[in-house]
């Protein structure tokens, strides 16, 4: 990343669950909002973030990050632009040791495979306040793209064109 490039931030992130009760649509019937237990995530935080996002055009891409010598591929959705900036932004975020957020966001310790037994439910991570969302696997990224857009992962998708 260089010293010109924005620098998002990965301080919010929100866990996200696969809807173990879906009614209705939208996002709340694909995700559930794992309980992160401060007000930053409360009062607003999460329908501001989503207008946020289905305010831009999206991309749906892959990308590399690392953590701890450990390389994963990861599917995000995020705005086409900035999207490699924000991918450089999570990389930077995992390259501390323990990387830190308002809360635990469990990534990193499911990145290495060692997600514990509150954890293993979380399939995917929405940084709120950087308007990134990303999973481990394919599907659960395609829900992502249809839980924000409300339409299928094959339509219309953006790619953003690199990875970080």
């Amino acid at each position: 990343m260089s010293a010109d490039s924005p620098h998002f931030s990965f301080y919010l992130v929100q866990r996200l669950k696969k809807q173990e009760w879906p009614s209705g649509q939208g996002f709340d019937a694909i995700f559930a909002l794992d309980y992160m237990g401060s007000s930053e995530f409360e009062w607003g935080a999460i329908p501001k973030a989503l207008r946020s996002l289905r305010a831009t055009v999206l991309a749906r891409d892959t990308a590399e990050v690392t953590h701890r010598g450990v390389t994963r591929t990861i599917h995000v959705v995020g705005p086409a632009q900035g999207m490699n900036d924000r991918l450089a932004s999570l990389n930077a975020w995992l390259a501390d040791d323990r990387p830190r957020g308002k809360e635990r966001s469990a990534f990193p310790e499911n990145l290495l495979g060692q997600e514990n037994q509150w954890d293993r439910d979380v399939i995917a991570w929405w940084a709120i306040d950087s308007d990134l969302c990303w999973a481990l696997t394919s599907d659960v990224a395609d829900d992502l793209w249809r839980a924000i857009t409300g339409t299928s992962a094959n339509a219309d998708v953006t790619p953003s064109g690199g990875t970080a």
